[in-house]
C-alpha cells in the first residue's frame, strides 16, 4: 500500500469514526499526533497499551503514563514512576490503592537500590563489598544486598557466622553464581527477606534461630535451593510467598 493509499485509509477510518481501526493503523506507523486526537475516542483496553508501549519507546512518558493507566497496566505506570520518572511517592501511592504483587516486588527493588546506594555511595562500592564479604567480626548489618543489579553479582558464598541481626534487608537477587548462604546464627531480619531467582543457589543455612521478619518473605524461583523448613507465617510480619523453589526430600 503506498504512501499516499495510506494516508487515505487512515482518514476514511477517522472520518467514519472506525477509530480503533485508524488507532491501530497511526500506532503502527508512530503517528503519536494524529494518534492522540482520537484515543479517548478508543475503548479496547489493548489498543492503549500498545500507544503506551510505542509513547514509552519514544520516551513520550508522560503521554506513557496516562495510556498504561487506560489500559488499567498499573504496573508499568509505577514501573515509570520509579525509574525514568523519579517520583516514588506516585508509584508507593498507586502501589498501596491496587495491592498489586508484582507492583509490591517493583517498590522492593527500588529501596534495595536505595538502601544500596545509601549503603556504598558510588565511590565505596569495594569497601562495602569488602564489609559484606568478611562480617564475621560483627554481629549486625544494616543490609545484605547481593545480585546481578547491585555490583556484586560475582558473590558465589556469603559466609556470617556471627550475624545475629540485619537491620533492614536480606536481599538476594538474581544472582547468576551464588551457591550458598550461611547465617545460622542470624535471629532477626529487620525489613524484607527477598530470595529471587537465584537459581544456583542450593544452600541457605537458617536456623530456628530466626524469630522475625519485619516485613515481607518473599522466596521464589530458587530452581535448586530445599528452602528451610521454618514457621515462616509464624515469624513474619506481612505476607509470606514460597513458590517455585526445588522439592525438599
Amino acid at each position: 500500500m503506498g504512501e499516499g493509499l495510506d494516508m487515505l485509509v487512515e482518514a476514511m477510518f477517522d472520518l467514519s469514526e472506525h477509530f480503533e481501526k485508524a488507532a491501530a493503523i497511526y500506532i503502527r506507523k508512530l503517528n503519536f499526533t494524529q494518534a492522540a486526537a482520537i484515543m479517548h475516542k478508543v475503548g479496547l483496553p489493548k489498543l492503549h497499551a500498545q500507544y503506551a508501549k510505542a509513547c514509552e519507546a519514544a520516551g513520550k512518558l508522560g503521554d506513557a503514563v496516562k495510556a498504561y493507566e487506560v489500559a488499567h497496566d498499573m504496573d508499568s505506570v509505577v514501573r515509570l514512576y520509579l525509574g525514568n520518572l523519579n517520583q516514588p511517592e506516585k508509584a508507593f501511592e498507586i502501589v498501596r490503592k491496587t495491592e498489586s504483587s508484582d507492583g509490591a516486588q517493583l517498590e522492593i527493588e527500588y529501596d534495595a537500590r536505595a538502601e544500596y546506594e545509601a549503603d556504598t555511595g558510588i565511590a565505596e562500592v569495594d569497601t562495602w563489598r569488602a564489609r559484606l564479604e568478611n562480617p564475621s567480626d560483627g554481629a549486625t548489618l544494616v543490609n545484605i544486598i547481593v545480585g546481578d543489579s547491585f555490583d556484586n553479582a560475582d558473590v558465589a558464598a556469603l559466609s556470617l557466622p556471627a550475624l545475629q541481626s540485619v537491620g533492614g534487608y536480606f536481599y538476594l537477587y538474581q544472582n547468576p553464581v551464588l551457591e550458598e548462604v550461611s547465617a545460622p546464627g542470624l535471629e532477626t531480619i529487620g525489613d524484607y527477606l527477598y530470595v529471587d531467582t537465584n537459581e544456583g543457589l542450593t544452600v541457605l543455612d537458617f536456623t530456628a534461630a530466626l524469630t522475625l521478619v519485619g516485613s515481607t518473605t518473599y522466596v521464589v524461583g530458587n530452581t535448586a535451593l530445599c528452602v528451610p523448613a521454618l514457621d515462616w507465617e509464624g515469624i513474619t510480619t506481612d505476607s509470606v510467598t514460597i513458590s517455585g523453589n526445588a522439592t525438599c526430600p
